[in-house]
C-alpha cells in the first residue's frame, strides 16, 4: 500500500501549513514498510485543544484507492514566557512563524473604495447630463425637440442599411431612454428593463402606451444582448413605438388666444374730437 498526502489547503481551521515532507519509506516490523511524514504547521489561536485531521489516499493493488484522514493529535498550549526570569531578549523563532500581512487586504479594500467613488462619480455626471440633478439648472431644449433630432440624426447614418443593426438599437434605446429622463425624470439610463418597466407603469401619461413601450425595450434587449436579428418590419415597428411615445408624451404647444364671445376684440383708438356747442 502506498500513501499520498491529500492535503491541498494551506489553512486549515486556526492552523496554516508551511509544508509536508515525505521521507523516504524503510523496511519495518513483520516484513510492513514504514512511511513518514512530517508537517509544518503554525497555530493562530492560543486555545488550541488538538492538531487537525490530515488527509491521506491510500493506493493497493490492483488499482484500488481509499481516502482516510488521521485523527486529531491532542496538544496543550504552554507559554514560553511562564518561567522566563528575563523576558526582553526574546525573539520569535526565525523560519518557523510565518507572519500574516495585511497590506493585500489594505490594497484590496482601498481598491474597492476607488472603485465605489468612481462609480458614484460617473452615476452623478449622467444625472447630471440627464438633467436630473437638482443643481443643474432646466436644459435650454425640450426633451421632445432633442429626441426628435437625435431620431434624425440617427437615421441619416443609415446603420441599418450598412447591417448595423445591433448599434442602431443601442442609438435608439438611449436615444429613448434620455427623452423618458429629460421628460418624467426618471433614471432610465441607470436602470434595467425590469426596473423601469414598473417605474413607467406609474405615470400617468406612459400606462396606455405600456404595452408598447414593453414591446420595443424587450425586443431592444434581444437584439442588444442575445444575439437577436430583426427584419425590415420589427425595425419599422419598434422606431414606429418611440416616435408614438414622444409624439402622445411631449406637451402640448400653447395655442394663441383667439377672439370669441368672451373675448374682446381690439378697439382702435380715437381721437378727440372738438367739442360740441350748445344749441338753443
Amino acid at each position: 500500500m502506498r500513501l499520498t498526502p491529500a492535503i491541498t489547503a494551506t489553512r486549515l481551521a486556526d492552523w496554516d501549513i508551511l509544508g509536508v515532507k515525505v521521507e523516504e519509506s524503510r523496511p519495518a516490523a513483520d516484513g510492513l514498510v514504514e512511511q513518514r511524514f512530517s508537517v509544518f504547521l503554525v497555530p493562530w489561536s492560543n486555545t488550541l485543544t488538538a492538531t487537525p485531521e490530515f488527509a491521506f489516499t491510500a493506493a493497493t493493488p490492483p488499482g484500488r484507492v481509499e481516502r482516510f484522514a488521521t485523527p486529531p493529535a491532542p496538544l496543550k498550549m504552554n507559554s514560553v514566557l511562564a518561567g522566563a526570569k528575563e523576558t526582553g531578549d526574546l525573539r520569535p523563532p526565525k523560519g518557523v512563524i510565518g507572519y500574516r500581512s495585511f497590506w493585500p487586504l489594505i490594497i484590496a479594500l482601498t481598491a474597492i473604495a476607488l472603485a465605489l467613488a468612481a462609480w458614484w462619480l460617473w452615476k452623478k455626471w449622467k444625472r447630471r447630463k440627464a438633467g436630473l440633478d437638482g443643481e443643474t439648472s432646466a436644459p435650454s431644449e425640450p426633451a421632445e425637440v432633442v429626441a426628435r433630432r437625435a431620431i434624425e440624426s440617427l437615421l441619416a447614418r443609415n446603420l441599418v442599411e450598412q447591417g448595423q443593426v445591433k448599434l442602431f438599437y443601442i442609438e435608439l434605446s438611449d436615444i429613448f431612454r434620455r427623452y423618458i429622463e429629460g421628460r418624467f425624470r426618471i433614471p432610465a439610463l441607470d436602470l434595467t428593463t425590469a426596473e423601469l418597466l414598473p417605474e413607467l407603469r406609474r405615470v400617468d401619461e406612459l400606462r396606455p402606451l405600456y404595452s408598447e413601450i414593453r414591446a420595443f425595450l424587450d425586443g431592444s434587449d434581444l437584439v442588444k444582448f442575445a444575439k437577436y436579428t430583426p427584419d425590415a418590419s420589427d425595425i419599422g415597428a419598434d422606431l414606429g413605438r418611440v416616435r408614438l411615445t414622444i409624439d402622445r408624451t411631449a406637451p402640448a404647444a400653447p395655442r394663441p388666444a383667439q377672439p370669441g364671445r368672451n373675448t374682446p376684440a381690439s378697439v382702435p383708438a380715437v381721437s378727440p374730437g372738438p367739442p360740441e356747442r350748445e344749441t338753443p
